[in-house]
């Protein structure tokens, strides 16, 4: 009986020892993105459109758009071009809250963000106490995003995927990089 018990303890601290404990689930990895993964995108901002230029009526309607939100103020002045013409020009100024909230510098402004979707899968490396973690995310837009001057640019509001890399300590999982 002695020897029963003896051998049933030594199986169980066995099968304790074997595990790391180091596994990191998906509603952790996702809350640790959440907490620290950027993928912000900035661009250049239209700033200013004429009554006759063919894009006025889109970019004024933007602009609109906008002032509604508190975002910017819109400035209107009338402008001479050519000969006898006169056109009225329409620029915007950001408010404190844009600037807080989306401008980088300049007229750059924050086109779109990161918003964590999905953990596709999570590969952990219990010796090196790693994980590398695909997921998905979605670009999603800023109120600035139709505002865009370079409307090919990289800044797409669209479904991405990407790898993560985690490092396991004795606090707990962190995002090593992204």
């Amino acid at each position: 009986m002695k020897q029963q018990l003896l051998f049933l303890t030594l199986s169980v601290f066995m099968l304790c020892s074997c595990d790391s404990g180091i596994a990191i689930s998906n509603d952790k990895a996702i809350e640790i993105l959440r907490a620290s993964f950027t993928e912000d995108c900035y661009d250049l901002m239209t700033q200013r459109t004429l009554t006759n230029w063919d894009t006025h009526r889109t970019t004024y309607a933007i602009m609109k758009e906008l002032e509604g939100l508190g975002l910017i103020t819109i400035q209107q002045k009338n402008v001479g071009y050519g000969i006898n013409s006169v056109a009225t020009e329409y620029r915007w100024k950001p408010t404190e809250q844009s600037e807080t909230e989306f401008k980088k510098g300049g007229y750059v402004y924050l086109i779109t963000s990161a918003l964590i979707k999905d953990i596709i899968g999570i590969s952990v490396n219990e010796e090196a106490k790693t994980a590398s973690v695909r997921f998905s995310y979605e670009a999603v837009a800023s109120p600035f995003y139709m505002l865009r001057k370079n409307k090919n640019s990289e800044c797409k509001s669209v479904l991405k995927e990407a790898t993560a890399h985690f490092v396991y300590y004795d606090s707990g999982w962190r995002l090593e990089s992204q």
